[in-house]
């Protein structure tokens, strides 16, 4: 059983990144083909977020656009995890240096600020 996360439209701005990977993650395990992913993400999200996404979707099926799983992620990545935000923690990934930080201090941190980087690593 994979336990999905709900999204509530979290003020934390990383919460939005981490929910789209985990979901991504179940969708893979799955083998969840991408005509069931909106369904599956949309039934996911509650309070604002679930709120959020009914304007958005109206607007966007008035324009005639294409409303699937690439179009959500997209807009929802612009709403809840802003580009803006996303190259600040690149630019801090970038300098990131040990200093007087433990090891384990320094790896988690590297860790955690590698999932910004737009480049990617090769793990070792």
């Amino acid at each position: 059983k994979c336990n999905p996360p709900q999204f509530a439209g979290d003020v934390d701005l990383e919460v939005a990144g981490r929910w789209i990977r985990e979901l991504e993650k179940i969708f893979t395990v799955l083998g969840c083909p991408l005509e069931r992913r909106l369904a599956y993400v949309v039934y996911m999200l509650v309070g604002e977020a679930e709120h959020w996404w009914r304007g958005t979707y109206q607007m966007l099926a008035a324009r005639g656009v294409i409303v699937d799983w690439e179009c959500f992620r997209t807009v929802f990545m612009e709403k809840y995890f802003p580009e803006r935000v996303r190259h600040a923690k690149e630019a801090e990934f970038m300098r990131l240096h040990q200093g007087g930080m433990t090891v384990s201090e320094y790896a988690m941190k590297f860790k955690h600020l590698a999932h910004f980087y737009s480049h990617g690593i090769a793990e070792a």
